[in-house]
């Protein structure tokens, strides 16, 4: 009777991890690219938004316990994860998807994404400093290519563990840029050998 009593508080109470909202059955326009095994760290950001904002979070970070099987609770449990899989399958091309529609919870697709796709290779990290280093204006405004410049640097910065040694220093300011002064700086020319050089700066005014 207990376990039904509480479940039953869950099912009313917005604020629990097993309210199901009536929205909540369309999520289509919540993130805005499929995750085709390019982009993980981006697409995984937009994810977890989209969870935090639905209160399902715990579910692919492990910290909602599962309940026992057989009771009310888990049966609540039983209907959000496989809500939270569905979501996740959705944001998943068909190959992704494939390769985790048979996993039991959401904590283990999570999971197995992040074990596959989570960690750069040193040929991935090489390839972002080399776009950043043949990185030019153009005909962008200089918000365009600072903006450009701050995802590249994010994206370094995202992957791991390879570049978590790597010190991070300010961002580069868009007064700066402004000013023709484009530099990173010192100890990160140094550790990530990448930039944009102030020939290829002062070429792009042209």
């Amino acid at each position: 009777m207990a376990a039904t009593q509480n479940t039953n508080q869950n099912d009313v109470n917005s604020s629990s991890v097993y309210y199901v909202h009536p929205s909540d059955a369309n999520v289509n326009q919540l993130v805005s690219v499929k995750f085709n095994g390019n982009g993980y760290n981006n697409w995984k950001r937009s994810m977890m938004l989209m969870l935090s904002a639905k209160n399902k979070l715990s579910f692919v970070n492990g910290t909602v316990v599962v309940p026992v099987p057989g009771t009310d609770e888990y049966k609540a449990w039983e209907r959000c994860n496989d809500l939270v899989i569905s979501w996740i399958l959705y944001y998943l091309d068909e190959t992704n998807a494939r390769s985790v529609l048979f996993l039991k919870s959401t904590r283990d697709i999570w999971k197995d994404l992040e074990d596959r796709f989570g960690y750069a290779s040193i040929t991935q990290i090489y390839s972002l400093e080399q776009q950043l280093s043949e990185l030019t204006q153009g005909q962008q405004s200089v918000s365009e290519f600072y903006t450009k410049i701050k995802t590249l640097w994010d994206s370094i910065d995202d992957t791991q563990p390879l570049h978590d040694n790597l010190q991070k220093d300010p961002p580069l300011l868009l007064g700066d840029l402004q000013n023709g002064l484009y530099a990173l700086s010192p100890q990160r020319l140094i550790d990530s050998k990448a930039c944009v050089s102030m020939a290829a700066v002062e070429k792009s005014k042209l």
